[in-house]
């Protein structure tokens, strides 16, 4: 399965494809497969939809790889070819790399490579045009189902002006329903890290952060917050992080938000870095 999605002010286009390859045929020539993951050099494929390595360099940090997907035919068609360059390594979330997900030790393999740089070229409305920007990758796998009180999450990762970047996410449910900030909060897991702009990390446990809804937006028939407040007590970080643009619901088979937002400073409303949303379960 695969979403791809396109936001540029009050535009939000979605596309998603399902493929699947099993056979002994595709096994043994899997570049003949609809559907494919091949390790070393990498490359993964739906139909002609892609994210593929250079071959010329090493890639085991994910460091040089370009990213291919478009959608629709003639003036509705959109998408992009967009190369991604690592500038700083690969972040490792939890535990190396399990990111626990709920207070009873269910949790997943989680990490993430936010340094990269990206340059390329986008088509939307019948038009081209060459971009560039910063990107960020999370990758995270697991046999575990979620916690069956936990109804979704809210998942931030942000990029600060000053070259830290932050992850933290809330599981909706899940959390120690022994402690009393905790029961108030609706018992919400929470965890995250602090990453310096050399790629050092610092696990973030779920006490030590605050995620508040300040306002809601009407988008597809439901309330989704859309502007927060998120307190990381470690690190002294109090901000208000806020979509721009409420329009952003993936109408894909499983719905869900995610989009763009812009981080300031709670208290003087200072400009402090942007970052990505992604919400579930509303």
């Amino acid at each position: 399965m695969a979403h791809m999605a396109i936001s540029q002010g009050e535009q939000h286009q979605v596309a998603e494809r399902f493929g699947r390859s099993h056979s002994q045929a595709a096994l043994e020539q899997p570049h003949d497969a609809q559907v494919g993951v091949i390790a070393n050099p990498f490359h993964v494929w739906l139909d002609d939809w892609q994210l593929k390595a250079n071959e010329e360099v090493n890639n085991a940090d994910f460091n040089d790889l370009t990213l291919t997907a478009y959608s629709g035919e003639d003036s509705s068609r959109f998408g992009y070819t967009l190369e991604l360059t690592a500038e700083g390594p690969l972040v490792f979330h939890g535990e190396e790399g399990f990111s626990q997900k709920a207070a009873n030790g269910q949790g997943s393999m989680y990490y993430s490579q936010p340094f990269w740089r990206i340059e390329g070229n986008v088509t939307l409305n019948g038009e081209t045009k060459a971009v560039s920007g910063r990107g960020w990758l999370d990758r995270e796998w697991s046999s575990q189902l979620l916690d069956a009180r936990q109804s979704g999450w809210d998942w931030f990762s942000l990029h600060l002006d000053d070259g830290h970047k932050l992850m933290a996410f809330q599981l909706r449910g899940g959390g120690d329903s022994s402690d009393d900030a905790e029961t108030e909060q609706g018992a919400n897991y929470r965890s995250g890290t602090w990453i310096s702009p050399q790629g050092d990390t610092t696990p973030l446990a779920t006490d030590d952060i605050t995620l508040t809804p300040l306002a809601t937006s009407s988008v597809a028939g439901r309330e989704v917050p859309t502007r927060w407040r998120l307190e990381i007590a470690s690190v002294e970080l109090d901000i208000t992080i806020e979509a721009p643009h409420a329009n952003r619901w993936m109408t894909t088979s499983v719905p869900y938000w995610e989009g763009g937002v812009v981080v300031t400073d709670r208290a003087s409303g200072e400009p402090l870095g942007e970052g990505y949303l992604e919400m579930t379960g509303y």
